[in-house]
């Protein structure tokens, strides 16, 4: 009776858990989806013909964040180990490769994908150093707020 118990207790802390985790993006999900039909029905109906244009082309994101978030949450921790270190050098040959393709809207920091779209490498550059970093600071056993020497290093990078 007590291990029925003990089970029923983890099962309603885990329900609530993925509430928290899963229910709450979704609401937000939903909640933009008719912020942004609200705030752009007019645009694109007046540009595209179509009033839900734009609504449209956010859930399709959404389904995609959504669907890379499950990925995600599979895949478990030990595969992201494994990809730090190439995301590191990823994305600084990204960074770098943007410089020697061309201009685009007057400025390097896109890089044309064909006809169909461009992609920013500063963004995918964000969370590949985030997960190196994290990497990083489990392997090297640091702790940020204790490591001042680390701090002003990575401040002093930053701010160059």
């Amino acid at each position: 009776m007590q291990h029925y118990k003990s089970l029923k207790t983890t099962l309603a802390h885990s329900i609530k858990a993925m509430w928290q985790f899963w229910g709450i993006p979704l609401f937000l999900s939903i909640f933009s989806i008719i912020e942004i039909f609200s705030a752009s029905q007019f645009k694109a109906l007046e540009i595209k013909g179509n009033p839900y244009y734009f609504a449209a082309i956010h859930t399709g994101w959404i389904i995609i964040a959504i669907f890379l978030a499950i990925l995600t949450f599979i895949a478990g921790r030990h595969s992201y180990k494994a990809l730090a270190r190439l995301g590191y050098i990823i994305s600084v040959i990204l960074l770098i490769a943007i410089y020697f393709t061309p201009a685009y809207n007057g400025a390097h920091r896109w890089i044309n994908i064909g006809s169909i779209t461009t992609l920013q490498p500063s963004e995918i550059s964000k969370l590949l150093l985030i997960l190196f970093f994290a990497y990083y600071l489990h392997n090297q056993k640091l702790l940020l707020f204790l490591n001042l020497d680390f701090l002003l290093d990575g401040i002093l990078f930053f701010n160059l």
